[in-house]
């Protein structure tokens, strides 16, 4: 008659050798180590495929620890599928999940099934299929301890542990944008677009329209859509680029040659044909003024524009004035409010010399606030004496 045995469960130790922490294309870290009683093999590790573990012993009891330490703080589900044979009578099998943080241990209970006696699971084998999930800071070691026993003549103990991650969500994706951002949104130089597609869960296994891409034209709007899938379903990103690297364009009319009787008219307007004009200075440089208000030579006119986009542009325009008696008696004819009086203003300026100049000068001293204003006086006088 055989004896019942209570099997003696013996702690796993949570320090298990091997490489440094690694992300592996599925998901889970890898290396994956382990040891326990008897013979414990890795037969996947982890680096190039989902882990496959397994353990064999001849005996009455054992424990079996397999594990990995987290390249990085995240959450992680795994799907595990544990089956075995721990011979026929008095059976007991037990799966536990644990996670060695700063020293401290957490453990999940996946399975406890047992004694059980032929022919009822888990006597004469076992299979275990489901999911936990580990909370992990980076450092932490985690996985799987496997424990059994039997009071059986055979004293096999046999299992084998095969691990999947289990994607919960899609590949995050993340454009990086290259160039110089200007003012509201406008690139104002050539662009670069590139992204980043990660998925911490489970491998990626496709993407369209996530190649490096450029524009290196001027567009009101060109969009780049990166789209992925993993395990854990699809998503998309998209940017939209704009590009205005070219200034705006100021139309500037009006310069010349005048006399001082004249009328400068300067036309002025800015243009921009991809983001458009946000300001310019032409209200400031545009309209008609008499050419003397310009003084006497050469003056520079100038007006800018900024676009959209924050890039500038200008033109200037040169206009020179002029003083000849004819053009004077123009303005002496026009603000003289006496006839007879301009008329002899007239003739002293088309006589010209010094004398008839002073004559004239001396002449609209006499008739200022009479015939004449004072400032229009002293401009003619000014003037005269560029003659």
């Amino acid at each position: 008659m055989r004896r019942c045995l209570v099997s003696l469960v013996v702690a796993a130790a949570v320090s298990l050798a091997g490489a440094g922490p690694a992300m592996a294309a599925g998901g889970l870290d890898a290396p994956w180590s382990g040891s326990g009683t008897g013979t414990s093999t890795v037969v996947a590790d982890g680096s190039s495929g989902d882990p496959v573990l397994t353990y064999n012993a001849n005996g009455f009891n054992g424990t079996w620890t397999f594990g990995a330490t987290a390249a990085s703080a995240r959450t992680a589900t795994v799907a595990y599928d544990y089956s075995g044979f721990h011979s026929f009578f008095q059976v007991t099998v037990g799966l536990t999940a644990f996670v060695s943080h700063d020293g401290t241990l957490t453990e999940s209970t996946l399975v406890a099934a047992g004694p059980a006696n032929c022919c009822s699971p888990p006597s004469g084998g076992f299979s275990y299929k489901g999911q936990t999930t580990f909370a992990l800071a980076a450092g932490d070691t985690y996985g799987f301890r496997m424990q059994g026993g039997n009071f059986d003549s055979a004293r096999t103990l046999s299992g084998r542990l095969e691990l999947a991650p289990v994607d919960t969500t899609p590949p995050l994706i993340a454009p990086a944008v290259d160039g110089t951002l200007g003012d509201n949104g406008w690139y104002t130089s050539d662009v670069g677009v590139a992204w980043t597609v990660t998925d911490a869960e489970s491998a990626v296994s496709s993407t369209t329209g996530c190649a490096p891409a450029s524009v290196a034209t001027e567009t009101t709007g060109t969009t780049f859509t990166c789209a992925a899938t993993s395990l854990g379903g699809a998503s998309s990103d998209s940017v939209t680029i704009k590009r205005d690297a070219t200034s705006p364009t100021v139309d500037l009319s009006g310069g010349g040659t005048y006399t001082v009787d004249q009328t400068v008219t300067i036309a002025c307007a800015g243009s921009d044909a991809t983001s458009g004009v946000a300001f310019d200075t032409c209200s400031q440089a545009a309209g008609a003024r008499p050419a003397y208000e310009y003084g006497l030579g050469t003056t520079t006119v100038s007006a800018s524009a900024t676009d959209n986009a924050g890039n500038t542009g200008g033109a200037s325009q040169d206009l020179t004035v002029t003083v000849t008696p004819d053009s004077l008696i123009a303005l002496t004819q026009r603000w003289v409010s006496k006839e007879g009086v301009a008329h002899a203003l007239a003739a002293k300026l088309e006589a010209g010399g010094e004398g008839s100049l002073g004559a004239y000068r001396n002449q609209l001293a006499a008739q200022t606030g009479k015939s004449i204003t004072a400032d229009h006086a002293e401009l003619l006088a000014t003037l005269s004496k560029s003659l």
